[in-house]
């Protein structure tokens, strides 16, 4: 198994530095949100790195648009990695997540089980001649 096979991979939003800065100017200034430039790019973590995950709100945003149609995507935090802003709802994520795991921990079983057949075949041919008679 590669380790790479080991890092869960979601959509999410790489915003640019410019147009953050940009943004929060103008709501210093104004009273109206406004969202920053960004596009869609993938993170990729170990599992393990995985913490939690929140709903969110994005800049320009309306709490009346998220009360009628719902979250649209989510805050993925992590232990170490920092946050990041994922372009799917949090059940979406969920989904997603869960059927990544679920093949990861099959795969890790696998090949446990794989390597143990391997030790027990080795150990079996290590067995005096005589011994071979008793089992």
């Amino acid at each position: 198994m590669k380790y790479t096979n080991g890092l869960f991979t979601f959509p999410v939003r790489i915003y640019d530095g410019f147009s953050v800065r940009k943004a929060l100017k103008r709501e210093e200034d104004v009273d109206v949100s406004v969202d920053a430039d960004w596009v869609e790019g993938k993170a990729r973590i170990p599992i393990s790195e995985f913490k939690g995950v929140v709903d969110y709100i994005p800049r320009g945003s309306s709490i009346e648009t998220v009360e009628q149609e719902g979250f649209d995507c989510c805050a993925v935090i992590t232990h170490s990695m920092g946050d990041f802003i994922c372009n799917v709802s949090q059940d979406e994520f969920e989904i997603m997540l869960n059927e990544f795991a679920e093949i990861y921990y099959n795969e890790i079983e696998d090949a446990v089980e794989e390597r143990l057949a391997e030790k027990i075949a080795e150990l079996e041919e290590k067995k005096p001649w005589w011994k071979k008679f008793l089992s």
